[in-house]
């Protein structure tokens, strides 16, 4: 076997070092991920040795137990193989508090907490007789904490909290009872965030500290739902051969977190946010975004620096849900303009529909302001792509995006394109089906017919009967919407460029429009035949009605 002399040179690293921190830890897992016979042959636990690899000394428990654990948290097979027996009974028959620190990091793992289990039943109460800091650690990490012992151990973590150790914490955070307990004391918990720079000790407490956050603002069921996305089975069907096996769900949602956004609130409210915002690790850009689905603290989320952070951190899902219903003239300018990109990195086929969604509503709302309409309009091409997905509120909020994007240039690219024009002319006549999709279609064929180009191409594509369906309606919006662009097709004629693909447009519109321009006398003659009422809205239409009639005189 070739020895991967880099690799060699972290392993015995591991084995000299004394208090390796959680950072630190974490670089040297990346860097023994997938070399596992490496890690077997330097450090000689019950394998085939290797030609040429000079062993490092076993005596010595915690050096091999770190370089163990490891490759055992670098996910695979052979870490379990070596966990298995580096628990074995006589390595342990003295607890110490390296063995301690093992049992800690298999914890990580499902994996893990399988393969400690017979290990902590039999010798749980010399550890906690031993290292009771380290036992509420573990006992939290398995679950082991009963719900009337909860409250104790809880202002054990705190303490430990206030001299700057939150791994208990972070431990207990999942449960819901725990959430509700910390909410009580949120002022306690934000006033308690690490330094940023690590100037108050390693990455662990930073990473904990954000990870208690991050479950203080989300509900046990949703994350069970999440774990559920994406695989072959659904939890409904989890639970019927968990039930049939008579097996107990070491996950079980006990109770359901109706309060996450009370706890949300009361978060905003002691700064939290302001403390979320200052890191730029996943944990934190995680609970954002988990806190931006209540709509009443996105304000307090955006003065408080979660907006930018979000666009520093490409979080572009939580960016969505920000500005979804936040007036983009309130922003400064550097935080429209750094948007933009952002969400256009949510609409990717890999992002899910309703992160889509909510950033194509986004887009939408900053596409209104001038300065920022050619950033968005760069996405235009994918914004395109997304009017033909299978979700009807995606291909709604698409439609919606490329019409509040007129006149952009390559939004208007598309809106000339003679096949493309086809589909938004299907869209607006299937207002019975999908009234919303085909006022938006409707709406952005109105405001694009300006163009010569995108005249042409309504013209070429029988625009004539899908007006006249759309007049037909008797709804003001679609009308509207149909009487502009029949207004636009008979205007400026006159004017047309001189170019051939234009010759005999004016002539096939005066020719085509006879039956719309018959349609438009008759609705200015008895308008409330057709809409039922004659309000503002229909008073409007037909002074439109008759510059249409005036313009086909003419």
């Amino acid at each position: 076997n070739k020895v991967d002399e880099e690799v060699r040179g972290i392993a015995k690293a591991v084995a000299e070092r004394k208090g390796c921190d959680e950072y630190v830890w974490g670089h040297i897992v990346k860097a023994l991920k997938g070399k596992y016979e490496i890690v077997e042959a330097v450090f000689g636990v019950d394998g085939p040795e290797s030609e040429g690899v000079e062993k490092v000394p076993t005596g010595s428990f915690k050096d091999r137990s770190r370089a163990v654990v490891g490759a055992y948290l670098a996910g695979g097979e052979e870490g379990d193989h070596f966990l298995r027996k580096l628990l074995a009974p006589e390595e342990l028959m003295d607890v110490s508090e390296d063995a301690v620190k093992v049992v800690e990091y298999a914890l990580a793992t499902e994996k893990g907490r399988a393969s400690v289990k017979a290990f902590l039943e039999g010798k749980f109460q010399v550890v906690e007789a031993k290292f009771p800091e380290r036992a509420r650690v573990i006992s939290c990490k398995i679950g082991a904490v009963s719900k009337g012992s909860v409250s104790g151990v809880l202002d054990s973590a705190f303490e430990e909290m206030k001299s700057g150790r939150m791994e208990a914490l972070m431990a207990l955070s999942g449960r819901t009872e725990v959430k509700e307990a910390i909410s009580r004391r949120v002022k306690e918990f934000v006033e308690s965030a690490p330094s940023p720079d690590g100037a108050d000790g390693s990455g662990a407490n930073e990473l904990a500290w954000c990870s208690v956050a991050a479950n203080l603002v989300v509900t046990v069921q949703k994350l069970r739902e999440d774990a559920f996305k994406g695989k072959d089975f659904t939890e409904e069907q989890y639970d019927q051969i968990m039930a049939a096996s008579k097996q107990k769900d070491p996950n079980e949602v006990k109770e359901f977190d109706s309060n996450v956004e009370a706890r949300i609130k009361l978060f905003a409210k002691e700064g939290g946010p302001r403390k979320l915002a200052m890191y730029r690790r996943e944990e934190a850009l995680l609970a954002i975004r988990r806190m931006a689905d209540v709509q009443e603290v996105r304000g307090q989320l955006i003065q408080q620096g979660c907006l930018k952070a979000c666009i520093e951190g490409d979080e572009g899902w939580a960016v969505a849900k920000m500005l979804v219903t936040t007036d983009p003239r309130m922003l400064k300018d550097e935080l429209r303009s750094g948007a933009a990109p952002v969400l256009l990195r949510s609409l990717d086929y890999k992002k899910g529909e309703l992160e889509q969604f909510e950033a194509l509503l986004s887009l939408t709302n900053l596409a209104g302001l001038a300065d920022i309409k050619p950033l968005v309009d760069a996405g235009a091409r994918d914004i395109g792509h997304l009017m033909f997905s299978d979700n009807e509120m995606v291909k709604r909020a698409a439609t919606e995006c490329l019409g509040n994007l007129v006149p952009a240039e390559k939004a208007m690219e598309i809106y000339r394109n003679p096949e493309r024009i086809k589909i938004w002319l299907a869209f607006a006549r299937d207002f019975a089906e999908d009234f919303d999709t085909a006022r938006a279609a409707a709406g952005g064929l109105a405001m694009a017919c300006y163009d010569w180009e995108v005249k042409l191409a309504l013209v070429q594509a029988d625009v004539w009967d899908a007006v006249k369906e759309l007049v037909e309606t008797g709804n003001l919006e679609i009308m509207h919407r149909a009487f502009v662009i029949v207004r636009e097709l008979l205007s400026g004629n006159d004017a047309l460029p001189d170019e051939e693909k234009f010759e005999g447009l004016k002539e096939k519109v005066e020719k085509d429009a006879g039956e719309v321009l018959t349609l438009m006398e008759v609705f200015r003659s008895n308008p409330d035949k057709m809409i039922g009422s004659l309000g503002d809205g229909a008073r409007a239409l037909v002074a439109i009605a008759g510059e249409i009639l005036a313009l086909g005189k003419e």
